[in-house]
């Protein structure tokens, strides 16, 4: 196929294969949402341009700010189509970091609009504020009335109009107009500098992709078969070129999920590659270390014999990973000939080299006194590196002496310059740093122009080897930090920092990057340990990074040039050579990350953050946790949050998104952020579902004492086509149960402490099941029964209007759900089922009463509202929850139940009657079994009320509803 353009690409495609899937997004990384085919995509690339056609004359540049999705990619080909110049640009979610290098990049570009999805601009954000506006314009000479949002509380962004392109009507693709484009066109701006320097606009036009891509195809091995999964962002560059616009190239599949969905749970993306058949995929070495770290393949879970070419760059390529991945998933049918080493950068559009494919890894082992000298020189006992491949086709390296410009000798280290279609024009409206950068020529031969990658290395039997970094750029987990934004921030961080006179910069310990900063101190305060906190503090916050290590010195010792430029380079030497053995650097501190850490003054205060201590503790590698220490302070970092956040859902029973660590960074905020999630109101509703779907009977589950309740994972072992409307144990906050009382006759109740047990997630922030009226402080709660089960039963018929009913409850929803069988009977209604989950016999005399209301009124409702205190929960919300608590306590103690003869299942835990839990036997005198008319039958599951097993009681329960539907 001959384009010239990405715009003659997708309408050939189009035009030849209307409706074959293109792109499909995985939710999660796992459920496929949404899909294109090529004529969808080239029908929603029209209406976006056509809208912005109506706007902005050909040329203007705007900022595409989404989530990874379908959405981005066909605002990318909207732009394309309309003839501007598209900006891909992270979305919002992590605003420290993003909105500052929105700022910057909005204003070098003088950007004209932004582009976004509905969501975006309409979901609750109290850091986000747009307000929407109507206009008329003119669309192919007709008036219309659009829409567009602007953000109100940043002022460096405030002129700048949002618009929701999944808003745009599909039918304004009649209205495009072919912008006439060719192969010199600028396609988009890939940025690559950071937020307070000044951001650099790597300028790419037509021409650059279309050659590159097909020079990618040759390369990659790729064919008409090929499959692509990808997570790679799309603004980064790995995942814009090879992830998304080349399978277009190609014709071929693509299958896209977040970062977050890989970062949260990186066996998804493995599972995406077994599960579709891909051929090829890519990723930065640090996925595949973090692969490695947290992977445990099962038998049978994972087939890898499909992948033909897992690319790694971006970042620096350790052998020991690749060594690593290939032993762990071996079995799984990853072969070793898999892996594609690279190297590139955005500035080439994307890669200048990469391993073939069938060809295995190649790796050298060179002497480290060479490299030092800046020479390749094979031994036996060294320091290994991996080779980054073979040069693309079309693609000319000279390695040159940085200083001399002139070409090294074969197997010397040098600059690695760079000649091909896919070097881009330069960088946006910088033709100084441009021409210094672009406009290479080597002295001695006068060959050129080159562009110069400040990256160093050497070509060695045909492989390149990248050795190390001529510019100070630091890179992290693939992602780019430029020294100078990490210098301001620090500098800034405490008075007694001399301005300017800082150095950020990266060392290698045990084969990853970490950053250090040194820092001269204008007077010396009373306590140096002061700055580094202060400094870690504010690089943590506003990088989410770790520092490694602080120097801090003496007025005029950092390392300057004679034109009084930072020496970044040398101040790494310095910092490795570990004393002042470098005139004129003179320490008086220095600090790194595997000191051991002061004993915490503040320690955990209650159950939620000492949960939160021992994940912390366990992921981290430390022995104590601070309640006000920050995470990314420890040696946190965004992997190791992914990880955080994972064991945090699985503890806390709550679903909570990945930039929850970033909003709440020491462990008393996150654990205040979790408790006040679990107590939020859900709504008015009272029925939430935990399984709506399934094509049998639902099944109804009652909530206990406290008023919200979930069905405690129980859903796990019904029937997957059972719907299931279930209720959380309501006493719950930070994965805890509180079981405060044993119930005994004739003696005084017995504190317990708080016990585990296993709770259900939230689904899009609601708890499954039927919740009490009044726990959202709105309505007035229930203090009877009667009125409390007409509520609950009205809910249950939204759902299903109509008989026969299978109902539950545990702890006292059982209680509930059999006067609800009651008075549906009553109704002329058929209940199947009641099945009582381990619920308390009723009060049935005046004594049993009386001594149960004195019990909360004098001990329990204090000790309640002491632990939720401790927790960190809003007074406002504190005395909703015991209203609720308060009024089901009234509903229990009123309720007096009448005979019912329908089918009672009890489920009893097998350990009630050894610990003296009488009031959980249905058999005692007065017990439930006296108010079933056939009897009740019991069933043992193992364990004791408030924590036992509940894989099977789930199963025995599923038993009993699939039996009485036969």
């Amino acid at each position: 196929m001959t384009c010239s353009t990405l715009l003659q690409l997708l309408q050939t495609r189009a035009q030849q294969q209307p409706n074959q899937i293109a792109y499909t997004f995985l939710e999660n990384g796992k459920t496929p949402t949404s899909q294109l085919t090529y004529r969808q995509l080239d029908q929603q690339a029209k209406a976006i341009a056509a809208y912005l056609q109506t706007q902005l004359s050909p040329g203007s540049r705007v900022l595409l700010v989404y989530p990874q999705s379908i959405d981005a990619i066909a605002a990318l080909f909207g732009c394309l189509y309309a003839g501007v110049i598209a900006i891909p640009a992270p979305d919002t979610t992590r605003l420290k970091r993003t909105l500052p290098r929105l700022e910057a990049i909005a204003t070098d570009a003088n950007a004209s609009l932004i582009l976004t999805t509905h969501n975006q601009l309409t979901r609750p954000n109290p850091a986000l504020t747009f307000e929407a506006k109507s206009f008329v314009s003119r669309l192919n000479g007709s008036p219309s009335l659009f829409l567009h949002y602007t953000l109100q509380n940043h002022p460096q962004l405030a002129t700048l109009p949002w618009t929701a392109t999944d808003k745009i009507p599909l039918h304004f693709a009649h209205h495009w107009q072919n912008p006439q484009i060719d192969g010199h066109t600028l396609a988009y701006l890939q940025y690559t500098s950071g937020s307070t320097s000044t951001p650099k606009g790597v300028m790419l036009d037509h021409d650059n992709l279309i050659s590159h891509l097909a020079e990618l195809q040759q390369a990659g091995g790729y064919d008409s078969h090929s499959i692509t999964v990808t997570w790679m962002p799309y603004f980064h560059d790995y995942g814009l070129v090879e992830g998304i616009l080349q399978p277009l190239y190609n014709g071929t599949p693509c299958y896209l999920m977040s970062p977050t969905a890989f970062i949260k749970s990186p066996q998804r993306w493995l599972e995406a590659i077994s599960h579709y058949r891909a051929t090829h995929s890519q990723a930065p070495n640090f996925a595949y270390a973090y692969c490695v770290q947290r992977i445990t393949p099962e038998p049978a879970t994972l087939d890898l014999s499909s992948w033909q070419a897992a690319g790694n760059a971006a970042e620096p390529i350790n052998p020991q990973v690749l060594e690593q991945f290939c032993q762990r998933f071996q079995p799984w049918g990853f072969r070793p000939q898999t892996f594609a080493p690279a190297y590139g950068l955005a500035e080439a559009t994307l890669l200048v080299t990469t391993s073939r494919k069938s060809q295995s890894p190649i790796s050298c082992t060179v002497s480290q006194e060479a490299l030092s000298q800046n020479r390749f020189v094979e031994t036996a006992i060294g320091q290994k590196l991996a080779s980054s491949g073979r040069l693309l086709d079309n693609t000319q390296v000279a390695i040159a002496h940085p200083e001399t410009l002139t070409r090294c000798q074969p197997d010397e280290i040098g600059e690695i310059w760079v000649a091909s279609a896919g070097v881009a024009r330069g960088y946006w409206q910088r033709p100084d740093v441009t021409q210094d950068t672009f406009q290479a020529y080597l002295n001695d031969t006068g060959e050129g122009p080159f562009l110069r990658t400040g990256d160093l290395g050497a070509i060695h039997n045909g492989e390149l080897f990248v050795t190390g970094r001529l510019k100070d750029l630091i890179i992290v987990r693939g992602e780019n930090y430029y020294p100078q934004d990490i210098e301001w921030v620090a500098e800034k961080s405490h008075p007694a920092l001399h301005p300017g006179c800082g150095a950020a910069f990266a060392v290698d310990v045990d084969g990853v990057e970490q950053l250090v900063i040194a820092f001269e101190v204008a007077s010396k305060p009373p306590n140096l340990k002061d700055i580094v906190d202060a400094i870690r503090s504010a690089i943590a916050e506003q990088f989410e990074l770790t520092v490694y290590g602080v120097v801090l010195l003496k007025r005029g010792s950092i390392l300057k040039t004679s034109s009084g430029k930072i020496q970044r380079q040398a101040c790494r030497k310095a910092f490795l050579v570990g004393v002042d053995g470098i005139n004129p650097w003179q320490t008086l501190m220095t600090w790194t990350l595997d000191q051991p850490s002061p004993n915490s003054s503040d320690p955990p205060q209650n159950e939620a953050e000492e949960r939160l201590a021992q994940i912390w503790q366990q992921v981290l590698g430390i022995e104590s946790v601070n309640r006000t220490d920050n995470f990314f302070e420890l040696g946190g970092n965004s992997l190791k949050g992914a990880i955080v956040v994972t064991k945090i859902e699985k503890v806390f029973a709550q679903q909570i998104p990945l930039a929850s660590l970033t909003e709440a960074k020491t462990l008393e905020k996150l654990a205040h952020q979790i408790a006040q999630k679990y107590w939020k109101t859900v709504g008015s509703r009272s029925l939430v579902s935990a399984r709506p779907e399934g094509s049998k009977r639902p099944f109804f589950c009652i909530h206990a004492i406290g008023g919200r309740g979930g069905t405690a994972n129980l859903d796990r072992y019904l029937d997957p086509q059972r719907p299931v409307y279930g209720l959380r144990v309501s006493a719950v906050c930070g994965g805890k149960c509180i079981a405060k009382y044993k119930y005994l006759e004739n003696r005084e109740p017995k504190p317990l402490k708080s016990r585990e047990v296993s709770f259900s997630v939230t689904l899009n922030g609601e708890e499954p099941g039927l919740q009490a009226v009044g726990i959202d402080g709105e309505k007035a709660p229930h203090t009877s029964i009667q009125p409390m089960v007409e509520h609950y039963i009205q809910e249950i018929q939204t759902v299903q209007p109509q008989g026969p009913y299978l109902l539950g409850g545990r702890c006292i929803g059982g209680n509930i759900a059999l006067e609800m069988a009651q008075q549906l009977t009553q109704r002329g209604e058929q209940v199947l089922l009641v099945a009582m989950l381990d619920s308390p016999n009723p009060l049935i005399t005046a004594e049993q009463k009386n001594k149960q209301w004195t019990r909360w009124q004098s001990l329990a409702k204090e000790r309640k509202r002491e632990k939720f205190q401790k927790q960190g929960l809003s007074p406002h919300l504190i005395e909703n929850i015991l209203k609720v608590s308060e009024a089901n306590w009234q509903v229990i103690i009123s309720h007096c139940p009448k005979i019912y003869s329908g089918r009672v299942v009890y489920f009893s835990a097998a350990e009630n009657q050894a610990l003296g839990l009488t009031g959980f036997d249905p058999m005692q005198p007065q017990g439930w079994n006296d108010f079933v008319a056939g009897g009740i039958e019991i069933i043992k599951f193992p364990g004791k009320h408030a924590r036992f097993n509940l894989q099977v009681l789930g199963e025995k329960l599923n038993a009993y509803l699939e039996q009485v539907e036969l």
